[in-house]
């Protein structure tokens, strides 16, 4: 009798270590996969807020030129608030370049409109163009970046060519 006591007891042992290890490893699975998938769903809400934030303006500052390999890209910003930079992607030919423009950050081949290598992005209400060297491009597409992840493009427009 005194047995089957003791392999009572044990079994009880054993189903209350099943029962805290199940949990630890429910607490896991949680802080590994659903957590990153709210903050990733969070940063998606966010970026909803800025739709109208950034767009490029197709004007006369607005072109690629063949003959020198640059692209002018004039980007408006609107009246928000919160936005931390700008991407750009300039796309020929099934491929595309993508830049990340911060405030006082230089990027090979990216200059403003004025010659400086120190880009800038727009302050609210503003506008800056901003100059591609040895590109080759076609369309520009623009999307704010909150934080430092960027949103989805939310504007794009064919890039006139001029020689």
């Amino acid at each position: 009798m005194a047995n089957i006591k003791d392999k009572k007891a044990m079994s009880e042992v054993v189903s209350t270590v099943l029962l805290i290890a199940i949990a630890v490893v429910a607490v896991s699975v949680v802080s590994l996969v659903v957590i990153p998938m709210i903050k990733d769903n969070l940063e998606r809400v966010k970026c909803s807020d800025f739709m109208s934030s950034v767009s490029i303006v197709d004007d006369e500052y607005t072109f690629y030129n063949e003959s020198s390999g640059k692209a002018s890209i004039h980007i408006s910003r609107g009246s928000d608030a919160g936005i931390g930079g700008i991407a750009i992607s300039i796309s020929a030919q099934g491929s595309s370049k993508n830049f990340k423009i911060f405030d006082s950050i230089n990027i090979d081949n990216v200059f403003m409109q004025d010659g400086s290598s120190e880009l800038n992005i727009p302050d609210k209400g503003e506008e800056r163009t901003y100059i591609f060297s040895d590109i080759d491009a076609n369309k520009a597409s623009v999307a704010p970046i909150i934080g430092k992840t960027a949103c989805d493009f939310i504007d794009s427009t064919p890039l006139k060519s001029v020689y």
